[in-house]
């Protein structure tokens, strides 16, 4: 893929994602702590499923040294 047609689509990707939150953003208005009871909990959940995973590749990545 040449440079312009990788900036235009990356610039394309970009504005429609920006406004894509910008509109999720506005949409709860001023119930945003109705959001925020199902969203703290919801963020929790995946940080710990990322630690588990990256704790789970670590085990792994060791493994594989000690095998070699």
């Amino acid at each position: 893929m040449n440079l312009a047609a990788f900036l235009l689509y990356t610039a394309v990707g970009a504005a429609l994602w920006t406004a894509l939150l910008a509109y999720a953003g506005y949409l709860p208005g001023g119930s945003f702590s109705k959001v925020e009871q199902y969203l703290n909990p919801a963020s929790y959940v995946v940080l710990g499923v990322l630690v588990m995973w990256y704790v789970v590749r670590v085990i792994k990545h060791k493994g594989a040294d000690n095998e070699a």
